[in-house]
């Protein structure tokens, strides 16, 4: 679900293909989370014409939704993820390499 940012639609298909997401993180050389793509953005690049060559990060959401590294991110990535209605939402440091990713299914997991 962590890619390089520079990896092209065509890689960035076989990614989703075998990791089953709907959404994959981007990150620069130095760890750091860029962006953002789901399955949606990608089908609608390709629907407006962009090739299988571009670059992700320019097609990606550039300014993700993410939740900081603390001992309350498990409540706050639930408020984030129900509020924004989206399925996964990167945890990060102070200088946004992330740290991990938690998922709604990770939410519904820790309420049982």
């Amino acid at each position: 679900m962590i890619v390089d940012e520079n990896i092209s639609i065509k890689e960035m298909l076989e990614v989703i293909d075998t990791s089953n997401t709907r959404i994959t993180f981007l990150t620069n050389e130095k760890g750091q989370l860029t962006g953002c793509i789901s399955q949606g953005d990608i089908i609608r690049a390709l629907i407006d014409g962009a090739s299988l060559k571009v670059q992700s990060k320019d097609i990606a959401e550039l300014n993700p939704t993410f939740v900081e590294d603390s001992d309350r991110c498990l409540e706050e990535a639930k408020r984030v993820l129900l509020s924004n209605k989206i399925h996964a939402v990167p945890v990060v440091d102070s200088s946004k390499k992330i740290i991990s990713i938690i998922t709604l299914m990770d939410v519904l997991e820790a309420n049982n």
